[in-house]
């Protein structure tokens, strides 16, 4: 299902909150995960990729060490998200969030996690078909 996104989405909780949104209107079930995508225009992007070599165990410490950022500005994205659903939420989502958002470059030279975003209306959101 594409969905055209008139206003513009100012921030990660923006995007959740027209996922969720659409999502309901197009009779998805929000009690289980699914993917979406977002095609548009990044005005501003702040995303991490984990750089870590040492061999050392991966916790949540040596995951802050390991974060190397990145800032992108009008640029035009393909955002692979997920919404948690009822399990999900804290599980593959930051605790508190139901939506986890990485990105990609049209050319794949580049992708991420995203951080931090801000993309101007016209984008559009794709979401399963599959209810």
């Amino acid at each position: 299902q594409s969905i055209k996104v008139m206003q513009s989405l100012e921030s990660l909780g923006a995007i959740e909150a027209f996922v969720k949104t659409s999502a309901i209107q197009a009779g998805i079930a929000l009690e289980k995960p699914f993917p979406f995508r977002i095609e548009g225009i990044a005005d501003d992007l702040v995303y991490h990729i984990i750089f870590k070599t040492d061999g050392k165990p991966h916790n949540k410490a040596e995951h802050k060490k390991a974060k190397r950022k990145f800032y992108l500005k009008n640029t035009k994205v393909e955002i692979i998200g997920f919404w948690a659903g009822g399990q999900g939420e804290g599980v593959f989502t930051h605790p508190g969030k139901k939506t986890h958002l990485h990105f990609r470059l049209p050319d794949n030279s580049t992708s991420g996690h995203i951080d931090a975003i801000t993309m101007p209306g016209g984008s559009q959101l794709y979401l399963p078909e599959d209810k």
